[in-house]
């Protein structure tokens, strides 16, 4: 796993505009392709083979424990295949908890399901659903 580099940008933002094209997902009618770039740019994200992990890490309102907290699994390098997908699950997340002393990971599947199975068959538990209301 390395930090994103400047040589990264590209791969990252054709597979940000790839899925900002084609994903179900309602939320995505509110996507803007340089707000995400911008945000890539300034967030805790590495890279790990083929895929972008974008996370955060911080408290929730019932825990006095840091929480590393999943915000984006993106496969940017197609032809990579150093690392699946369920090793991005079940040991990169955890193990960049562990590096920033997180108690927990806490994951989304906001993309229609399709992380969800992935995430369950690596021990993760679900603790809600996320819904959204469009109020324009």
């Amino acid at each position: 796993m390395r930090r994103v580099e400047d040589f990264d940008l590209g791969p990252i933002e054709g597979a940000l505009a790839a899925l900002l094209t084609k994903s179900p997902a309602p939320q995505m009618r509110m996507a803007c392709l340089r707000t995400a770039m911008n945000y890539v740019q300034g967030a805790r994200a590495r890279i790990s083979g083929a895929y972008l992990i974008m996370f955060d890490v911080g408290r929730t309102w019932y825990s006095p424990d840091p929480l590393l907290m999943e915000e984006l699994v993106l496969k940017v390098y197609p032809d990579d295949r150093s690392r699946t997908l369920e090793q991005i699950v079940s040991e990169d997340l955890p193990g960049l908890a562990k590096l920033h002393g997180c108690r927990a990971v806490v994951v989304g599947d906001t993309q229609i399901g399709y992380m969800r199975p992935r995430y369950e068959a690596a021990g993760y538990v679900p603790t809600g659903t996320e819904l959204i209301k469009f109020v324009r």
